[in-house]
């Protein structure tokens, strides 16, 4: 029960030079489940070209069921792009219930996020399922993707989901599988994840977490990549920004890195406000400073920065 669905070759949503707008609310009732505001696959596109804006805004169905995204672009060439406009995408998911997966945005499966001239690009997601039991309500998801501008500044927001009630796994950013966030020119590249709300006993609800050969670079602008950890009671392991391995944060040229992180609450263990956690996980500079900041969660191990495993914090000379 898709609100707005561009699928398959030659299907697409365009303009030639004028402002683009695609507004999508996802359907559904019962136990159903799957039910996209918007939905771009399979080589599906949504453009606008010339200096023309697009917005792309998607609201998740209301189902208990599993996976109602705001924002679904999924597949090899699927993409959402404009040239000189700006371009901005909000999302935010649905679901009731026992219902887990409902994530703001969700980019998947080599799709494409661009804005190939001027433009700028902004992406704000919420994760949803406010008022039940479930999990992984991820606010901007990014698996395997490629979100870039050629010259100008690039943001991601992600606001996790979920209610007092949930089981925890409710991030804000997840920068997953080798996906690229990219800032061209002297473009600066913005990240800004919240970790949603949880039970007592939960883990996992990060504000921002950048793995598994995920990458995050400008050409030459500052980078920040923030996080704010969640998480109550007796919860643990709710860090503000956690670089896995193979995860980076780097900024070309003379930009600067800042990266600011307040762990969880709770009153577990190892709610760390930042987490660099393995030996191929790098946050560098090309020549710019490098600034972290740490602040502690809750609990006796709770600490502002973590760096195991001989974890890369470096900058090159003048940093």
């Amino acid at each position: 029960n898709y609100g707005v669905y561009v699928t398959l070759l030659n299907a697409s949503i365009t303009s030639s030079g004028g402002n683009v707008s695609v507004i999508g609310q996802g359907g559904g009732s019962g136990f159903s489940g799957n039910n996209n505001g918007v939905y771009v696959s399979s080589t599906g596109i949504i453009s606008a070209t010339g200096d023309g804006t697009l917005t792309v805004m998607g609201t998740g169905g209301s189902g208990s069921g599993h996976s109602n995204y705001g924002i679904l672009l999924s597949g090899s060439n699927s993409q959402i792009t404009s040239i000189n406009g700006n371009l901005s995408l909000i999302g935010q998911g649905g679901g009731s219930g026992v219902s887990f997966a409902n994530y703001g945005i969700y980019f998947d499966d080599n799709s494409i996020v661009s804005t190939t001239g001027t433009g700028t690009l902004s992406i704000l997601g919420t994760g949803g399922n406010s008022t039940g039991t479930g999990n992984f309500n991820i606010g901007v998801l990014v698996d395997l993707s490629n979100v870039s501008t050629a010259s100008n500044n690039l943001s991601i927001t992600g606001q996790g989901g979920g209610s007092i009630n949930s089981t925890g796994n409710n991030s804000g950013v997840h920068l997953a599988s080798s996906s690229n966030i990219s800032a061209g020119g002297s473009g600066l590249v913005s990240i800004l994840g919240v970790a949603g709300l949880s039970t007592v006993a939960s883990s996992g609800n990060h504000g921002t977490r950048v793995d598994a050969g995920a990458m995050v670079t400008s050409s030459g602008g500052n980078v920040s990549v923030m996080g704010q950890g969640a998480g109550t009671g007796s919860s643990g392991g709710n860090y503000g920004v956690e670089v896995t391995a193979g995860g980076s944060s780097t900024a070309g040229g003379t930009g600067a890195v800042t990266v600011m992180g307040t762990g969880g609450a709770g009153t577990g263990s190892n709610n760390y406000g930042i987490y660099v956690i393995s030996n191929t996980s790098k946050i560098t500079s090309g020549g710019g400073d490098v600034s972290l900041t740490g602040v502690e969660g809750g609990g006796a191990t709770g600490t502002g920065i973590v760096s195991n495993s001989l974890g890369s914090i470096t900058t090159l000379a003048n940093g």
